[in-house]
């Protein structure tokens, strides 16, 4: 269902970016503080308060409070209140002109409740539409590159290796050339793309990815992480065989 009325400009978007900056700011700085303390039922409670408290606004004004705090509802909250709200940001922001950033990052929401709910078809085709909207964008969302990552993985396990790799390619560019909100971004792709090209019997050109995954983890100070430990003994099981 697309919204009917007229389409918001790029200035009005910019506009309700400030004006929800002006009006929520506090809430959503308790809400951090109130994670960050381990409050997570608190946290989730504040996020549910500004995200009713939007509803009377509706479009986009809506949609980015939703977008805003819905990293704080989801520690403290049912993952189906998570994917009601996430549904609700794609039904307000699709098909509405200057609005494909906030669209993509609405998307990669529900591609991550799709993943938690393991529902793997459902995640593919959220991830394609977050990495579509988001190349349609003027503007660069910070979490493209783990998009693109998850958008390769999901489609390895269709079996589309090229198309997989090809998406794995795009986020290991991204991660190093575009702001990120992951730190190990570039380590999980180079990861992602190392696991993909073994699947593919490309041991070699697989290894050389695992060892650049090595190093970025080492660089991003998680060189002793489950990830890196379970990286580093994939790469010493193929260099055994």
């Amino acid at each position: 269902k697309k919204p009917t009325g007229s389409a918001p400009s790029p200035s009005d978007i910019k506009g309700v970016q400030e004006s929800l900056n002006a009006e929520y700011r506090a809430l959503f700085d308790k809400a951090v503080g109130l994670g960050k303390a381990g409050d997570l039922q608190g946290a989730a409670e504040l996020a549910r308060k500004a995200i009713k408290a939007s509803e009377s606004k509706g479009g986009t004004h809506e949609a980015s409070v939703i977008l805003t705090f819905l990293p704080a509802l989801l520690p403290g909250a049912p993952l189906s209140e998570f994917r009601k709200y996430a549904y609700r940001a794609v039904e307000l922001l699709e098909g509405r002109p200057h609005c494909e950033l906030l669209l993509s990052h609405a998307r990669f929401y529900t591609m991550q409740v799709e993943l938690r709910a393991d529902q793997k078809p459902t995640a593919l085709k959220e991830a394609e539409a977050c990495v579509v909207a988001g190349k349609a964008s003027t503007t660069h969302g910070r979490w493209l590159a783990t998009a693109w990552r998850y958008y390769g993985m999901l489609l390895a396990l269709t079996g589309k290796m090229p198309e997989a790799l090809l998406a794995m390619s795009k986020a290991v560019d991204l991660a190093e050339t575009k702001p990120t909100d992951d730190p190990l971004a570039l380590a999980r792709a180079h990861d992602a793309m190392g696991r993909a090209l073994i699947e593919m019997r490309e041991v070699v050109k697989g290894g050389g990815a695992l060892k650049r995954a090595i190093a970025e983890f080492r660089i991003k100070g998680a060189g002793n992480s489950k990830e890196s430990i379970s990286t580093q003994a994939l790469l010493a099981q193929i260099e055994k065989a």
